[in-house]
């Protein structure tokens, strides 16, 4: 997962601060030791060890000013939060929000109380409480640099059965901190067949796990957040926010000019056009007119609707989705959205010749 991380800025305060050191130090310096290093090797030294995140290798920042800057730039400049940890991160001083360029809001949700109880209904007050927390937290931070927020719920339960093979964001599924993309977030074939007896997944289970999400933010208002310049709701979210939904967020967010948005198409036909007038209405009337980047990724697992429509028998195969049928209208949209953006990326949600159209024709 890609981190936005100034380097220019960093390295020019970075030997601001080690010359600083440098002076005051040189007259006890002595041959052999780290003061003797030239203080561009110094740095290089520092950054890659921070780099690295060698076991207690955060608490090196109290060894003096110049490790501090360093460490701590490297050990903020990513925060993964979850609901428990909104409190001691509204702590955090105003010096070391700085540091701070991506926040992830990884809010872990409640197993189901029984197989047909709502997702929403369970889990949506907790990820609307995690929401406006950390926006209440962040009203209060002044806008400078570039600060990325990603949203992403789950719930553990999904790394069960029939999906151990997917990936959902958890501490036991290895460290995705770094710039390169996890290498299960494209998975082309689910891998349950190989490793697992349980057979292929059911209806309920899939749709369990593409449920869309409704969060009810009621008539109080989300604070308006001035520091975040990009939003960025990731594909193995796997359960779609809905318009109504992200709007709110959007309104809030006064400050936005990127947005990274990676919905999943329905498996049903009267699903993929549900989402097409949510698209729609988010895309033409939610989208702040301070957003200048967009990209859009419609993802799809073509295994699923095989499955769904193999083994369900006639009158669920004439429902499954199992190829997509544009919407012009949407095409249209995005054409017309397109003269307001410096960058627009859709992949797989429009047809290209629709969009063009549209252009023309404008």
């Amino acid at each position: 997962m890609a981190t936005m991380v100034p380097r220019k800025p960093f390295e020019k305060r970075g030997r601001g601060v080690t010359r600083r050191y440098n002076t005051r130090l040189h007259t006890r310096t002595k041959i052999g030791s780290w003061l003797c290093l030239p203080t561009e090797l110094r740095i290089i030294i520092l950054e890659t060890f921070a780099r690295d995140k060698h076991p207690g290798w955060s608490t090196l920042a109290s060894v003096c000013r110049e490790w501090q800057h360093i460490i701590a730039t490297e050990n903020l400049r990513k925060l993964e939060l979850r609901s428990s940890c909104l409190e001691s991160f509204g702590r955090l001083m105003t010096m070391q929000r700085d540091f701070v360029r991506h926040i992830w809001l990884n809010i872990e949700v409640q197993q189901y109380k029984c197989p047909h109880f709502p997702f929403s209904r369970l889990n949506g007050p907790l990820i609307v409480a995690a929401i406006r927390k950390i926006f209440s937290i962040l009203s209060k931070w002044k806008p400078g640099q570039e600060l990325t927020l990603e949203l992403h719920a789950y719930r553990p339960s999904d790394l069960g059965y029939y999906f151990k093979g997917f990936y959902f964001a958890t501490d036991a599924e290895g460290d995705v901190s770094s710039g390169a993309p996890h290498p299960r977030w494209h998975h082309p074939r689910p891998r349950w067949f190989d490793r697992f007896n349980f057979g292929t997944p059911s209806r309920k289970a899939i749709s369990g796990l593409f449920d869309q999400i409704t969060l009810d933010f009621g008539q109080q208002r989300l604070p308006r957040v001035k520091v975040v310049t990009r939003l960025v709701v990731r594909r193995h979210l796997r359960r779609r926010l809905s318009y109504w939904s992200l709007k709110p967020v959007l309104e809030s967010l006064c400050g936005l000019r990127h947005m990274v948005y990676e919905p999943w198409r329905g498996w049903e036909n009267s699903c993929v056009s549900r989402a097409d007038m949510e698209h729609s209405l988010l895309f033409q009337q939610g989208l702040p007119a301070t957003v200048k980047t967009l990209t859009v990724f419609e993802d799809f697992n073509e295994e699923f609707a095989v499955i769904l429509a193999r083994n369900i028998g006639v009158a669920w195969h004439s429902c499954v989705a199992r190829y997509r049928i544009a919407d012009p209208g949407l095409g249209a949209i995005f054409a017309s959205q397109s003269r307001k953006l410096e960058c627009l990326s859709v992949s797989f949600l429009v047809d290209a010749k629709d969009f063009f159209d549209s252009c023309i024709k404008q």
